[in-house]
């Protein structure tokens, strides 16, 4: 262990620098959240270059300044999400805020000694307050999506789900690790036990950090889509969907033009073939604004957008899974009619139908046998 943990603090402190200077290199700084994702490269770097340095030095208070690095994650991770999440998100100044509970905890240490109980316990009360945060502004991104996108699949919203799960990994064997070193410094463990599941948890969470850094240059680096986020027009429209009364802004005949032209549209062009189908491509589409598109679709056809064109997407398929010609497979057919994965068409089609596709299919079939 004594070789294991400095060498996963070294390749993670490597790898950030490496990743670091190829945001720099590559220009790739004009989006916010790669900004964002910077800064967390450059304290994760520099925390662990300090920890390699902190077991051969000792030099006053200098161990304890390391508590300051842990009180930058939690709000890093959380302006991250929320620059995937939101598409025009703009870093403002009270944002700064954030970061002052950790630039405290890194200076205290060089007059007043610091406890390594409090520390972490400050820490991970951070870390646990951005997650859940993190969480909540991911739960508000999806129903959003419901009501104006046709991909409830968004890859931006299962890559900041991803690194949330990444990042609690780590706060539990954190908490675990810091946990069993306390209680041996307090003498509850002899001189001469083991400290065995503190050192797996800590070399558990190296592990993860090292995952997660990875995970940050081949996917958060090199996949642009992730930063098509959702709009503040988005959101309130979601939120006059939402309501139990939503105000109407236009008179019943409009909102029968609108249903008439939307019905034709959906017919005549099918516009849901498209994965990324969306309800404000659909309001330029008609020519109408979308929130207008929106009050017709839940008012009068007491949908959400989300349901709306899934409903033509599986009408599709069941038209394909019908005809007894058909030689292709059920994975080919629903990426033919819009759905981007087979995870979300299973999920709506058994919604609206009731059975999976593959007893439908299997249905159709024996039906069609009975005929001939």
């Amino acid at each position: 262990m004594h070789i294991i943990i400095p060498g996963l603090q070294a390749m993670i402190a490597f790898q950030c620098m490496l990743f670091a200077l190829y945001l720099i290199l590559d220009r790739k700084l004009g989006v916010i959240a790669n900004r964002i994702n910077l800064g967390l490269l450059l304290v994760l770097a520099t925390h662990m270059v300090f920890n390699l340095f902190n077991q051969h030095l000792t030099v006053g208070s200098l161990p304890d300044l390391a508590f300051g690095f842990g009180m930058f994650y939690g709000p890093l991770t959380y302006f991250y999400v929320r620059a995937l999440i939101y598409k025009d998100f703009a870093w403002r100044a009270p944002y700064w805020l954030h970061f002052l509970p950790g630039l405290l905890l890194s200076v205290i240490p060089l007059w007043l000694h610091t406890s390594t109980l409090l520390g972490a316990s400050l820490i991970f009360t951070s870390m646990a307050i951005y997650l859940a945060l993190s969480y909540i502004s991911l739960w508000r991104f999806q129903r959003v999506l419901l009501h104006t996108q046709s991909a409830l699949d968004r890859i931006a919203m299962k890559w900041a789900g991803k690194i949330l799960l990444l990042n609690a990994a780590g706060l539990f064997f954190n908490i675990v690790s810091v946990g069993r070193y306390v209680m041996f410094k307090a003498g509850q463990y002899s001189i001469g036990s083991s400290n065995e599941l503190g050192d797996w948890a800590e070399v558990s969470l190296f592990l993860t950090l090292l995952i997660m850094v990875n995970a940050f240059i081949f996917k958060g680096l090199l996949q642009p889509e992730l930063f098509e986020g959702i709009t503040p027009e988005d959101e309130a429209i979601t939120a006059q969907s939402m309501n139990a009364s939503p105000v109407t802004e236009i008179d019943s005949e409009r909102q029968l033009q609108i249903k008439a032209a939307l019905m034709s549209h959906m017919q005549r062009n099918k516009p849901y073939l498209d994965p990324l189908f969306s309800l404000q491509s659909l309001g330029r589409q008609l020519g109408e604004p979308p929130r207008y598109v929106s009050q017709v679709i839940n008012g009068h056809l007491q949908m959400n957008f989300s349901d709306f064109v899934n409903s033509y997407r599986i009408n599709d398929v069941k038209h394909h899974l019908q005809d007894p010609q058909e030689n292709r497979t059920i994975l080919d057919i629903i990426y033919a009619c819009g759905f981007s994965t087979k995870s979300n068409f299973n999920r709506a089609f058994k919604q609206q139908e009731g059975i999976t596709p593959s007893e439908y299919r299997r249905t159709q079939q024996q039906s069609s046998d009975k005929i001939n």
